[in-house]
């Protein structure tokens, strides 16, 4: 039994949910699960792809207007609106995304928060959450420093290089984000079958010692 995985036989004989009443539920505690899994992969592939792009709008805007008939400091002025706007969205959606537990966005200053904190969510504690969360925007930030090449000048006035890189990130981190909320909903599904339904409304899982593992806990979709 020396490879055994570290697992522990927990018992609920007054929990408040129907599943786990009267059985003995399988739980792997957060010390012995070392692996990484899609709960932290994919999430850092969908910022990546969205802080590419970010970064290579940061970068470039100024030169696209000042090609575009604004100079000097005009064009940085002319930069205002499409910031702007994406701050007002940005917090619209965050709002909404919040209030109806979706974290789905589209854009990415729209994407960007929700992304981060979806992760957060569902990392489940705050031990798994401070290596998760830095690690997927680290990842991010280490990536977006290719983006510095994608408009070269070159290109000038069409940029298809970086318009079809672009263009191809947000479609993978559109994919990557179906796959997580598919997956997301398939192990709450197999959560639900396990313990008997989903938990109680003001059932508060053991985060605090098993994190996602933990009975009752629902991935947020």
């Amino acid at each position: 039994m020396d490879n055994a995985a570290p697992y522990k036989i927990l018992r609920f004989p007054n929990s408040p949910l129907p599943c786990v009443k009267g059985y003995s539920y399988l739980a792997n505690p957060v010390r012995g699960r070392t692996r990484v899994l899609w709960q932290q992969i994919i999430p850092a592939l969908m910022n990546m792809c969205q802080q590419i792009t970010g970064a290579a709008l940061s970068a470039y805007l100024p030169t696209f207007t000042s090609e575009n008939g604004f100079k000097g400091a005009t064009a940085q002025i002319a930069t205002l609106a499409p910031y702007g706007s994406a701050a007002v969205v940005m917090i619209i959606f965050s709002y909404f995304s919040d209030r109806m537990k979706n974290r789905t966005g589209v854009g990415h200053y729209v994407c960007t928060p929700l992304i981060v904190t979806w992760q957060a969510h569902n990392a489940g504690n705050e031990s798994r959450r401070a290596v998760a969360v830095p690690g997927a925007v680290s990842l991010a930030q280490a990536v977006a420093v290719g983006s510095g090449y994608l408009f070269p000048s070159t290109d000038s006035p069409k940029y298809t290089m970086g318009s079809a890189v672009i263009l191809a990130l947000s479609c993978a981190g559109a994919g990557f984000t179906g796959l997580y909320q598919f997956l997301v909903w398939r192990e709450n599904r197999k959560r639900d079958e396990r313990e008997g339904g989903p938990p109680a409304p003001d059932f508060k899982p053991d985060t605090a010692t098993y994190a996602d593992d933990a009975p009752g806990f629902r991935y947020l979709g």
